[in-house]
């Protein structure tokens, strides 16, 4: 009986060896940090309820007892888990946003700058007598109306990333809870640039009004 123990013995740790290394080989295979800190929860709490169900030391009530305290555990690690990859890829929606303001920022500067350009040139053109007053006059008038292009361009591209902005900025304070510290400053930023971009447009819808127009959009803006 004891040789037949010992036996035993030896082949629950080769098992329990061999159901480690297939464990460690599919969590190499798993290449997202992420899905391999999720599997790896999983696994862990199947390892415990597995040895919750092997101990017979232990009565069926307090087995299920234990397993149930163990998938309570489970879930709560998961939440968090899924909590923080949440915010990862919040802050790393903002972290691109940001980098597409920046260059968007920097080709509508590239844009102004060539409109300048050919400002200057058809100033030292005019000046040679190289173009008439007339062709002068048309470029110059050609020149103001694409910066006003470009202007209202830039101002729909600002829009339209404080709107996503806001948008981030509402997932982030859900994400936090928002009753939290965090949550509230989130809540208040997306507010104060919901309220930005009402203004703008009720500025926008109005301004084009003959006439009238701009001083109403003032006022529009304003309320």
């Amino acid at each position: 009986k004891q040789y037949q123990d010992e036996e035993d013995a030896k082949e629950q740790e080769f098992q329990k060896r061999l159901n480690d290394i297939r464990t460690e080989i599919r969590l190499a295979g798993i290449k997202d940090e992420n899905e391999k800190a999720k599997a790896q929860i999983l696994l862990d709490f199947e390892s415990k309820r597995q040895e919750v169900l092997e101990n017979e030391k232990l009565t069926a009530d307090q087995r299920t007892a234990l397993i149930l305290t163990l998938k309570e555990q489970e879930n709560q690690q998961l939440a968090a888990l899924q909590l923080s990859i949440d915010q990862q890829n919040a802050e790393k929606a903002l972290a691109e946003l940001d980098a597409e303001m920046k260059q968007a920022q920097l080709s509508f500067q590239i844009q102004k700058d060539l409109v300048d350009q050919k400002d200057a040139l058809l100033k030292e053109q005019y000046q040679k007598n190289l173009i008439t007053e007339k062709e002068f006059t048309e470029g110059i008038k050609a020149n103001a109306a694409a910066r006003v292009e470009i202007d209202k361009a830039e101002v729909n591209a600002k829009m339209e990333n404080a709107s996503k902005i806001a948008g981030l900025l509402g997932g982030l304070s859900n994400l936090v809870g928002k009753e939290s510290a965090a949550g509230k400053a989130f809540a208040v930023a997306q507010a104060t640039i919901d309220t930005y971009l009402s203004a703008q447009k009720a500025y926008q819808s109005m301004v084009g009004i003959p006439v009238a127009g701009p001083a109403l959009a003032t006022v529009a803006a304003g309320v």
